[in-house]
């Protein structure tokens, strides 16, 4: 059990709280783009987006939903047949148009390219921090990450190393300010695939065109040698970014391969133009200015106002929309994203699909445009998009934050998955009050003498809570609508 200064952290014992009690946890707001009915034509403003799919049915990037029954989509650039290869999770680049009446646009081309796809490094797992290794790449998850192949919402516990990846995500730098990192919006583990692993980077001291060596650095930073069997595309030279495949990974710091898996590339083939409506995710770096400001997401330049920009650094993760003026995003609104420190997990109760709550055990969550909506890889096969596709009985897991102005807390990431035997549930959430022996977490009034019946013990526990400052986990089950919470233990 954990312990701090020798003193208890983690206690279970039965205490039983009926769910409508547990209605005031979270007092919710949010926003949702308009919807009409889809049949509807009209005319569109052009309009560029580049951010995370977060619900399919059609594809839904930025909060905005796009029809791409008739779109030109690429997949790491092979022009591929419908958006069944498109998954949620995935950064794309998107062309097309949006009807300002309706929010709701179509995508005339859209392009997916993994960040890296290779196995994970011997000895970099660090299930703490999120964190490991692919060919010397750092890749940082969160809980906006999307998880294939492994537990939705477990982080990288379940990875090992050698592990197969197909990673997608932000290029970054941590707060060193000098090493990169991949922030993964999607994480695929794919160990049954015999596809060749692919990388990108840009070429220098190529030896020659045929039979040769080159260097290859990647956007991280880091750098591989690459041997070569063949003869190079007479468009590589030194400074050109490539895509590499290879049957095998890099033994020794090198890959080696045959010339013609290696291919010129343009880093992005869809770009946003002059008088584009344009939406961008990522994270920011190059802040400059003061008013207005300027920075760089994901290679987007943006100008933002100083009031717009609140908040933002460098290293954040931003939703930036606006239009673009001479190959700059100038910006209309800039949204920074928080940390979804808080978790819920339960029996669905009720849906709200006017008022965008759905309920779990008696609390009600809300959706906002860009929650990302999943389905755990061992449930049922049905299609999962949106809340339309929740239903009473389902058993979900979300992450949720509070948004730091209006104190509402937001779902940003839904998983629908298989409850287990005991339909556990949980709740983690920063404690608000302590009053006597009575804990209140985000609405949840808590009597700990039905959790830790030894008083020196439970007054112990006590004094290490600070309001408005430690982060505590619930953990228990439910049935009907009683909610039977076992276990208390402080957050590191």
């Amino acid at each position: 059990m954990t312990t701090l200064d020798g003193i208890k952290t983690h206690f279970g014992n039965p205490a039983k709280i009926a769910v409508p009690a547990l209605a005031a946890l979270l007092a919710l707001a949010g926003c949702s783009f308009g919807s009409s009915d889809p049949g509807t034509t009209s005319v569109g403003v052009a309009g560029f987006a580049k951010g995370v799919i977060t619900a399919k049915g059609s594809i839904f990037v930025n909060g905005v939903e796009y029809e791409t029954s008739a779109s030109e989509i690429m997949v790491d650039g092979v022009l591929v047949s419908g958006d069944s290869l498109l998954e949620v999770g995935m950064i794309v680049d998107l062309k097309g148009t949006i009807d300002p009446a309706t929010g709701k646009g179509i995508a005339e081309a859209v392009d997916y390219s993994s960040s890296i796809e290779g196995t994970v490094d011997a000895g970099s797992i660090d299930a703490i921090a999120g964190t490991f290794g692919v060919f010397g790449l750092l890749v940082q998850t969160d809980a906006f990450t999307v998880f294939k192949g492994l537990p939705g919402l477990a982080g990288t516990l379940p990875l090992a190393d050698n592990d197969r990846v197909e990673v997608s995500g932000t290029l970054g730098v941590l707060a060193d300010g000098v090493t990169k990192v991949i922030r993964a919006s999607m994480i695929k583990r794919e160990n049954g695939s015999t596809e060749d692993f692919k990388v990108k980077g840009t070429v220098s001291a190529l030896s020659g065109p045929s039979d040769g060596t080159f260097t290859l650095t990647l956007e991280s930073g880091a750098v591989l040698s690459i041997a070569f069997a063949g003869t190079l595309d007479t468009a590589i030279a030194a400074g050109s970014y490539v895509k590499i495949e290879a049957s095998s990974g890099p033994s020794g710091g090198v890959l080696s391969t045959s010339a013609d898996k290696i291919e010129a590339k343009e880093q992005h083939r869809l770009k946003a133009e002059h008088g584009d409506r344009a939406e961008a995710s990522g994270i920011v770096s190059g802040l400059a200015g003061t008013d207005p400001v300027t920075f760089t997401v994901d290679g987007i330049s943006v100008s933002a106002s100083a009031s717009l920009a609140a908040g933002v650094a460098d290293g954040v993760k931003v939703e930036v929309k606006g239009t673009i003026e001479n190959d700059v995003l100038i910006a209309t609104k800039v949204k920074v994203e928080q940390d979804a420190d808080r978790e819920v997990q339960g029996v669905v109760t009720a849906v709200d699909t006017v008022a965008l709550t759905v309920t779990i055990n008696g609390v009600p969550l809300k959706t906002v445009a860009e929650t990302i909506f999943e389905e755990d890889d061992g449930g049922a096969v049905v299609e999962f998009n949106s809340i339309d596709d929740l239903a009473v009985g389902d058993f979900i897991e979300a992450k949720t934050y509070e948004d730091s102005v209006t104190g509402d807390v937001i779902a940003v990431k839904i998983e629908r998955k298989q409850a287990d035997a005991d339909n556990e549930t949980k709740l983690k959430g920063i404690v608000e009050t302590v009053d006597g022996t009575t804990v209140t977490i985000q609405g949840v009034a808590l009597d700990l003498s039905a959790i830790i019946a030894d008083a020196d013990q439970r007054a112990a526990f006590l004094a290490l809570l600070v309001p408005g400052e430690t982060m505590v986990k619930l953990q228990g089950s439910v049935s009907g609508i009683v909610t039977t919470w076992t276990e208390i233990e402080i957050e590191d």
